[in-house]
């Protein structure tokens, strides 16, 4: 958060971009293996608009929850996704 902080105050678009480059790139090393090259690619640019989206929450809202419950419920439509083509 200080670190966030800091780099929005002197770089904003920096302050956003960076640590939704490490969201996306942290992301990615777990669903690498299940995915051809082509929709890493589309998968990697979805990651990082979203947590572009959520550091931008964080930013407004001034407290991690705002960004919290959106992640919670995007990883909720995944999973909800995920056991529909399952069964």
């Amino acid at each position: 958060g200080f670190a966030f902080g800091q780099l929005v105050r002197r770089q904003r678009i920096l302050g956003q971009c960076l640590p939704a480059a490490a969201f996306s790139a942290q992301h990615l090393l777990f669903i690498s293996h299940w995915l051809s090259p082509g929709l890493l690619v589309l998968a990697g640019l979805g990651l990082f608009v979203f947590a572009w989206i959520l550091q931008v929450l964080y930013e407004k809202s001034g407290t991690i929850v705002a960004p919290w419950v959106v992640h919670i419920l995007a990883d909720l439509a995944m999973m909800t996704i995920a056991l529909e083509l399952l069964w």
